[in-house]
């Protein structure tokens, strides 16, 4: 136990006062003869030895009046503990309490039926209350008062720390500093609420106190400041951030930076083992949102806390009870580049939390490379009634060379600004141009017709650029002005066809081949060569038949088949068309297996291989089939392998390679041609920032670590801005969105049962800080201990000296005067 004024402890000496006052004010009768009273004395020596208890019973009262009175002055406080009964404790004495009562009501029931005389019951009685008091509080003090002693006795060990007003603190202020503390609630932010706590929790610290503010930026740091002039500034220049490590990585810090600072003071002082001169205490300013914390947490800082148990941690919770919000999540594009002149489908989540607008209106728009604002699509208003909906957009071919770059946004503000927006890039690709090689220009009309459809109208949608050519007329073209090449069910390919194809996708070309045909290939001559081996993504040993049929079964993830396992129809499409031949691949050692067939042996059904710079995919059977011959599949009939072919070939030439779209903290990679040479090159950020960076000879992309700021960013060669061209977007993640607030339960699974502290403003910050320095104050409980005695010595005194009433049957006949005469005449 400790004293806030030690001094004023020296007054319970005046605990004797009543003594020396009792000894000197009390009667000092004369002594007088009276024989005619000799039969009262008694009575009266009886009366005397009560009258002398009961003075003593008030003179011991108001000794411990004085004696509390004096207490409380000295405001003494214990350590912190749980000095109140646990659950189980009150359970302990309310049963032993049940227990004492039922053997008292049941010995009683049995003697009052008893043949005992009445004064026999009576003694009985005052003997049993006796022994089952005494026998009751033995027992809870050994059921009760035993455990509970040794848990407060190990509660009070626990801290360790000097307790006292004038202790200096160490702390160390972590602020949540992500895009959930802009939440606006009357006039002010989250983040400058929890500021102006800190502020004004500052200014109760015991001097010599230390402070270390940080931020939870990824990259902060734990430092303390040389004054609390310096902490404010500190905590005046803290602002929110995009990227943000997770609050349990800053506590951890925390708790590093303590125990870092803790041993450097021992040091200082040469005790490794003293005892600290600081209080060492941790507060999160937090609103507790469960996006800035990692639940569960899987890195121990529960245990780390439990073996630093030294140190305080205060969560002080600035968050609003029912917040209101419109959010922006889940931003997709149905493809992330488009052949120029291409639409595609965007869709947001719009999702409502509390009584925020319920039919928000959302809008999307595109921005030009000089900034101005340029509205594709009506505004939609969504109806978010049921918490959550998902607009849909079409958005129509646009102007842009090789980006294009826009927002989504909504048209209203609400108190939480930072997921009102949502901003992205699409990638613009020129026409892929495609060389199908056949050994008659008919084998190829199929595939043609398909990547190139023809409208009603007899005009082509112009997605694929398709060029047509025959194995004969193969070395006419100059495969650097194409971008894949697709072989046909060539039966003999001459070995310059390979030799030529080995070269160009080495360089980065792309290679489709379809196994089937017309004619049965001719596996010992024309694709038997060496560079066809090299280049082929396996050995074609012989054509199998498929009884009963067969159908694709995917493999493992792949970018080809990633868009089928998003779209259940096309899926299910592809998986019962009918395969009834097809070639038995021997893979090469660095293959991969896309899809096989599912007859009993798994059959490869297409195969991958890098070539060089290049790629190069074979699919086991044909896209077409003769007329007049068996049919090697129903593939032609099924719209779903156009998009089977569309995604090989999107793969192939690499518009599923590039992302474009981002999240904060990503690391993004841009990928440069071969064709495009530049030695720097300009990034402009976000806020009209730029930076110029060198391109290294032979790099192929342009890797950016530090996109940590959501918005559109732009890549441009310099000096020479036509050189290259690209950008990309960058979003806050989803989860920002989410300000559903982290329960007690899950705080207590990171932290630890009992390791923490809940706080919501500056008086319970102080108060519970005050507890943990000061320990658990008396002041309140003496002073109704105080009350308490002073009504009792006022009743008991009152009881004691106020004249009894005496009825007449307890009067007692006092003896005649007697008068001289009859003395004299005696």
């Amino acid at each position: 136990m400790t004293f806030l004024n030690l001094s004023l402890i020296a007054g319970i000496s005046l605990a004797a006062l009543p003594i020396v006052l009792h000894l000197m004010m009390r009667a000092r009768p004369k002594p007088l003869e009276f024989p005619a009273l000799r039969l009262l004395q008694q009575r009266h020596a009886a009366s005397t030895r009560r009258l002398r208890l009961r003075h003593l019973l008030l003179l011991l009262l108001r000794m411990i009046l004085v004696a509390v009175a004096a207490l409380a002055l000295a405001r003494p406080s214990l350590p912190p503990a749980r000095y109140g009964l646990l659950w189980y404790e009150w359970l302990s004495a309310v049963g032993i309490a049940a227990v004492t009562v039922a053997v008292y009501v049941v010995i009683r029931r049995r003697w009052r039926h008893s043949q005992k005389p009445a004064w026999q019951v009576r003694a009985d009685t005052a003997r049993l209350k006796a022994i089952l008091l005494l026998s009751g509080l033995a027992a809870a003090a050994a059921a009760v008062g035993l455990p509970w002693g040794l848990r407060v006795r190990a509660e009070i060990r626990s801290p360790g720390t000097v307790m006292a007003e004038n202790v200096p603190v160490a702390a160390v202020f972590v602020f949540d500093t992500s895009a959930s503390m802009t939440y606006r609630h009357s006039g002010r932010t989250r983040l400058e609420d929890a500021c102006q706590i800190a502020v004004d929790h500052l200014q109760v610290l015991p001097p010599g106190s230390r402070v270390a503010v940080t931020g939870s930026r990824y990259d902060s740091s734990v430092v303390f400041q040389a004054d609390l002039a310096g902490t404010r500034s500190r905590i005046a220049s803290l602002e929110s951030t995009s990227r943000t490590a997770t609050l349990n990585q800053m506590v951890r810090l925390a708790i590093a930076a303590q125990v870092n600072d803790r041993r450097r003071i021992l040091a200082e002082a040469g005790q490794a083992d003293g005892a600290d001169r600081y209080v060492r205490e941790i507060c999160v300013f937090t609103d507790r949102a469960a996006s800035a914390w990692h639940f569960p947490d899987d890195r121990g800082l529960h245990d780390l806390l439990l073996e630093h148990d030294w140190i305080r941690l205060y969560i002080v919770d600035v968050s609003v009870s029912d917040p209101v919000n419109t959010a922006l999540t889940g931003l997709k594009l149905s493809e992330s580049s488009v052949v120029r002149g291409q639409p595609l489908e965007l869709t947001v989540d719009v999702s409502s939390v509390g009584a925020s607008e319920h039919r928000p209106i959302v809008e999307v728009i595109f921005v030009s490379e000089d900034g101005q604002e340029r509205r594709s699509t009506a505004p939609l208003p969504v109806d978010t009634a049921h918490g959550a909906a998902t607009a849909r957009f079409l958005i129509p071919p646009g102007p842009g060379r090789s980006v294009r770059q826009g927002l989504v946004r909504l048209s209203t503000e609400d108190p939480l600004p930072a997921d009102d927006v949502r901003w992205f890039t699409l990638g613009v690709r020129p026409r892929p141009r495609i060389l199908l090689v056949a050994d008659s220009r008919s084998d190829a009309r199929f595939l043609y017709y398909l990547l190139q459809p023809q409208d009603a109208s007899g005009s082509f949608e112009q997605i694929y650029e398709c060029t047509v050519t025959t194995t004969t007329n193969f070395g006419r073209h100059l495969l650097s002005s194409y971008d894949v090449v697709c072989l046909v069910g060539c039966r003999r390919p001459p070995d310059s066809l390979w030799t030529r194809l080995r070269s160009w996708v080495e360089d980065g070309g792309a290679l489709l081949t379809f196994t089937g045909g017309r004619q049965r290939l001719d596996v010992d001559g024309g694709w038997s060569s060496v560079d066809c081996q090299k280049v082929l993504p396996g050995v074609l040993l012989r054509p199998v038949n498929l009884s009963p049929p067969a159908h694709f079964v995917f493999g493992t993830s792949h970018p080809i088949t990633e868009a089928f396992r998003h779209d259940d129809q096309a899926r299910t499409d592809l998986m019962v068309t009918p395969v009834y031949r097809c070639w038995l691949i021997e893979p090469a050692d660095d293959a991969r297996i896309v899809m096989s067939f599912s007859d009993e042996r798994h059959l490869p059904a297409l195969v991958e291989r890098p070539v060089g710079s290049g790629r190069s995919l074979m699919l086991a059977t044909a896209c077409y089939n003769a007329p007049g011959r068996r049919p090697w599949n129903e593939l032609p009939a099924a719209w779903s392998f156009l998009m089977l072919t569309d995604q090989m070939i999107r793969y192939l030439t690499g518009a599923a390679d590039q992302r474009y779209n981002f999240v904060t903290g990503e690391p993004v990679e841009i990928q440069v041609t071969a064709g495009q040479p530049f030695a720097e090159y300009r990034i402009l950020r976000p806020g009209l920032r730029q930076e110029r960076r060198a391109l290294a000879a032979g790099q192929r992309t342009i890797a950016i670590d530090d996109a940590d700021e959501p918005g559109h960013y732009r890549i441009l060669s310099h000096p020479d801005t036509t050189v290259f061209e690209s950008g990309f977007a960058v979003n806050l993640p989803d989860e920002e969105a989410d300000l559903t607030a982290l329960t007690t339960d899950q705080l207590t699974g990171v932290l630890g049962k009992e390791r923490f502290q809940i706080v919501r403003g500056l008086g319970e910050l102080q108060a519970a800080a005050d507890r943990g320095r000061l320990g658990v104050e008396v002041f309140p409980v003496l002073l109704g201990l105080l009350l308490l005695l002073f009504c009792s010595e006022y009743l008991m005194s009152a009881f004691f000296y106020d004249p009894q009433p005496v009825s007449a049957d307890q009067s007692v006949a006092l003896p005649q005067p007697v008068s001289a005469d009859t003395l004299q005449a005696g």
